[in-house]
């Protein structure tokens, strides 16, 4: 039986790597061939800056380089933090965080930390779906891995307007993580609160370790936003209709992921265990049948 778009109830367990009952994959990627950049390279699917180029958020610690990467006074980037391993005969992007060198730190906008950023707001705007990926966090203090939906620039997107954002995953290691505690949330814009939005969301403990491969996925429809971990719902929470919160949650988003540094949530980091990575694979997209 096809799933429906539409349906009240979200199904308990969805096959990591399959989705959906029914549903197709539309985008895809094991970073088998590395990471390939949407206008640089044949079949590139990414960008390595949000929709705005903006390369830092929040009052985070880091800045989000590669190379030749503008930075200030005429500046360029020269660390990639992008690079792909082998684990467990599976290929794995790798998104390595370090400190700043003295060299490079106007290319890093003077912040203390470099690390990286995809985005796929050129090919991978969609309004609804289930998006998954596998990942390992790394076991440092003061990191903040996420993998996540934003609405922005590319086709059929909106620029700048926020929220909606999903939190598919959040892991600000500080004094609230655990190894296998995770953040979900989502947000949408909400009039009748004084800032302007809701959110639903919180921790969960999904009962595996972070630091071993975890697919991690999100069902997103007109009734519901639900998050699934290693293939098994762990929070549903509705989805407004559009009429009582301006657009809701239903406008055009796109994949980031993104390994985040220091302040303000999870804290200093410990730099005595820089440089550390994230690690991702199987990132896939899939949509309802028409």
């Amino acid at each position: 039986m096809v799933l429906p778009l539409d349906i009240a109830v979200p199904p308990t367990t969805i096959r990591p790597g399959v989705g959906p009952d029914g549903w197709q994959r539309w985008r895809f990627d094991d970073f088998k061939e590395g990471l390939k950049v949407d206008g640089l390279d044949p079949g590139g699917l990414w960008r390595r800056t949000f929709t705005t180029g903006v390369m830092t958020l929040n009052r985070e610690r880091q800045g989000y380089v590669f190379p030749g990467q503008a930075g200030k006074n005429g500046t360029r980037g020269r660390y990639n933090p992008f690079s792909t391993v082998m684990r467990g005969g599976k290929s794995w992007l790798a998104i390595t965080a370090r400190k700043t060198p003295p060299d490079e730190k106007d290319a890093t906008w003077g912040m203390p930390y470099q690390s990286g950023v995809i985005a796929n707001w050129s090919k991978g705007n969609q309004t609804y779906g289930y998006f998954e990926a596998t990942m390992i966090l790394p076991d440092v203090k003061g990191m903040w891995p996420a993998f996540w939906l934003m609405n922005g620039d590319g086709p059929g997107g909106l620029p700048d307007v926020w929220p909606p954002e999903i939190d598919i995953l959040e892991w600000p290691n500080g004094k609230d993580a655990g190894p296998t505690k995770v953040w979900v949330n989502a947000h949408w814009p909400d009039l009748t609160k004084p800032n302007k939005r809701t959110s639903a969301g919180g921790w969960l403990d999904i009962g595996t370790s972070v630091h071993e491969p975890v697919v991690y996925g999100c069902l997103w429809t007109p009734k519901h936003v639900s998050f699934y971990h290693n293939g098994k719902l762990s929070r549903s929470v509705p989805n407004p209709e559009a009429s009582i919160s301006v657009h809701g949650m239903h406008l055009p988003m796109h994949v980031v992921i993104n390994l985040a540094m220091g302040d303000p949530w999870p804290g200093p980091v410990d730099e005595s265990k820089l440089p550390c990575a994230l690690l991702v694979t199987d990132v896939g997209q899939w949509r309802a049948p028409v």
